[in-house]
């Protein structure tokens, strides 16, 4: 499927406008820095077209291994959306995260993570962050100031999101009504060992070029609170202790 013409440097929102679905796939970028370092890399994504599979946009994190070493999965980054294959693409988005001084964890009540995604220019497209919650994680989607969406842990354990295991989210609308899904799929043996992440997003039907592009920012942050994992920590953002040794990395 061919992506939307893109001017100078800088790509138009509509080059996700024929998109109804796509997968964010995590890769192994740091994998050595992650297991022998003890911090996290820059995460880095491939947005694949589920049905041509084709790479069609690229996303790589901006962080200082000071900042990522020392604030982990409450660190600020901004990351940097392209049309294509890799970082030569033209640029498209941009993700902005501050830094949040409480760590991500099985309630939340204050101190919200939250994350923007912006326009080339500059315009802020919305805002997602935490919502009011306890075990059961959930975000609230923003656009224009006003309350777009929600996404939050479904399946038969919505109480506990587990590291090695397909996860599945929903998006709903201020209706409550369920419009999509957002469904971390398991990574295989690559994520037994990495934070090497895949996610399935299924937008709602109607959605427009800014709220594709929200809901992507939306994943990273999910990613970031909830399947990212200090290596100094017992315990994950959002999931109980880890049981057993097999758990752990």
């Amino acid at each position: 499927m061919s992506v939307a013409p893109t001017s100078g440097t800088n790509a138009d929102l509509s080059a996700i406008a024929t998109f109804d679905e796509l997968v964010v796939k995590q890769t192994r970028r740091g994998w050595c820095q992650e297991m022998l370092c003890g911090c996290e890399a820059k995460t880095e994504f491939n947005v694949i077209d589920p049905k041509s599979k084709n790479k069609v946009f690229y996303i790589l994190e901006e962080s200082s291994f000071c900042i990522r070493l020392c604030c982990g999965t409450a660190r600020p980054f901004t990351m940097n959306m392209h049309v294509g294959e890799d970082g030569d693409g033209p640029l498209f988005a941009t993700f902005d995260k501050p830094f949040t001084c409480v760590q991500p964890g099985p309630c939340k009540c204050c101190c919200k993570h939250h994350i923007i995604a912006n326009s080339t220019d500059g315009t802020r497209i919305g805002k997602t962050e935490e919502g009011f919650y306890v075990c059961v994680p959930s975000l609230d989607v923003y656009e224009s100031g006003s309350k777009q969406y929600s996404i939050e842990k479904g399946g038969c354990c919505p109480c506990a999101v587990f590291e090695f295991c397909a996860q599945p989210f929903v998006i709903k609308d201020t209706s409550g009504s369920t419009v999509g899904e957002v469904n971390k799929k398991f990574g295989g043996w690559q994520e037994l060992f990495t934070d090497a992440d895949t996610f399935q997003v299924k937008f709602p039907s109607g959605a427009g070029d800014g709220a594709k592009v929200n809901l992507i920012a939306s994943v990273m942050l999910l990613n970031q609170l909830f399947f990212e994992s200090d290596k100094d920590k017992d315990q994950m953002g959002g999931a109980p202790p880890k049981e057993n040794e097999e758990m752990e990395r």
